[in-house]
């Protein structure tokens, strides 16, 4: 029950996220192994009513991003469905530049595309046992 829960929250924040990312004005680094975050990929203005050093703004995008869902809650078009982890730079800022910082920063964004990489391997499923409920994935 507690997963679920935590899924149905992690699915509404998504969703809530999603509007602010509609902002950005470049193009977003999809995550890779062979890439981590720099400082000078931190280009947003900081928050200077934040306590915070730093903030990373990162989304999970479902792509396409027209996804279909009938009345009864059948995902129309499922099989091609793909999780990506992307970063925003212009979304993103740092007051103070310190390794340690970088390192946590870069974790936020290796857990998002933690939690891609999950949602993947869910439309896996779906696409073996060959179903298309998006309650399923909960």
């Amino acid at each position: 029950m507690l997963i679920k829960t935590i899924t149905v929250y992690f699915l509404i924040h998504l969703i809530i996220c999603n509007l602010t990312f509609n902002t950005s004005t470049q193009p977003p680094i999809v995550w890779s192994e062979n890439r981590k975050l720099t400082w000078s990929d931190f280009k947003g203005k900081p928050d200077k009513n934040s306590a915070g050093s730093a903030s990373t703004a990162c989304k999970i995008e479902i792509r396409p991003v027209n996804v279909l869902v009938d009345e009864k809650g059948n995902i129309q078009n499922y099989k091609p469905l793909k999780a990506v982890a992307l970063f925003f730079p212009d979304l993103s800022w740092v007051k103070k530049k310190k390794t340690h910082l970088l390192l946590h920063e870069q974790l936020h964004f290796d857990i998002v595309e933690l939690y891609s990489r999950k949602l993947n391997r869910k439309f896996a499923e779906l696409k073996t046992r060959k179903i298309a409920k998006f309650l399923s994935l909960m």
